[in-house]
């Protein structure tokens, strides 16, 4: 996902309006220079929105499906004993996939 972020001098520029309207509900950044602006706010700023640019993208990537293995184990199945493996299929002892 690329974050695009037009620049200029002018505060209100063509390029930002159309920004907003193609990039509606994904996150932005917008500062404002000029000779009074500190450094220790725009720090803060884009601090904050690589935090909430960070959050979006994790929210709306899909969960990877994690896979639980389960161990495989003897069962007893009446008087017969089984393996049970991870994938939950029994299989009898004297089986040639059993070893």
């Amino acid at each position: 996902m690329v974050f695009i972020l037009p620049i200029s001098h002018v505060v209100q520029i063509p390029s930002a309006w159309l920004f907003s309207q193609v990039y509606a509900g994904k996150p932005s950044l917008t500062l404002e220079l000029d000779q009074h602006t500190a450094d220790a706010g725009i720090d803060t700023r884009i601090e904050a929105a690589v935090d909430i640019i960070i959050r979006y993208r994790r929210l709306t990537r899909p969960e990877p499906q994690e896979k639980t293995f389960v161990q495989a184990s003897i069962v007893s199945n009446g008087n017969i004993l089984m393996v049970r493996s991870s994938d939950g299929k029994e299989y009898p002892l004297t089986h040639e996939t059993v070893e």
